[in-house]
């Protein structure tokens, strides 16, 4: 999506100075996940975009793409079929994706993501 090329673009590799989480507006619980790391575009990074993808593609369908690190697993965002530009949490421990049931929908696009967006003081 047009949004996140231009923050990748604009801002590339971004770890946040506090307590980012996302806050999702039907949770009745009222609990927020962590957001921890949005990977750049940094060659032979650790959070490079394309090593991310790169680590994860034995798990992960092509159509997800790893952008952000939170809460011991990945967001992902969806670049292809119906629900192109939609952002998924994966948790990692719970191994290769095998269908949609296996990760969890968190917004219906990028720009909806962001701005669910809190900076939590502890």
């Amino acid at each position: 999506p047009g949004v996140y090329r231009i923050l990748l673009a604009k801002y590339g590799f971004s770890s946040g100075g506090g307590d980012c989480r996302i806050r999702l507006p039907d949770d009745d619980e009222d609990e927020a996940t962590s957001v921890d790391v949005f990977y750049g575009l940094k060659a032979d990074e650790v959070y490079d975009l394309r090593e991310r993808r790169e680590t994860f593609a034995d798990r992960l369908p092509k159509h997800l793409l790893p952008i952000i690190a939170g809460s011991g697993g990945e967001f992902c965002l969806c670049l292809a079929g119906d629900n192109v530009g939609a952002i998924y949490w994966w948790f990692q421990e719970t191994g290769a994706i095998r269908s949609e049931e296996e990760i969890e929908p968190i917004a219906d696009s990028f720009e909806q993501f962001v701005s669910s967006l809190v900076s939590e003081e502890g």
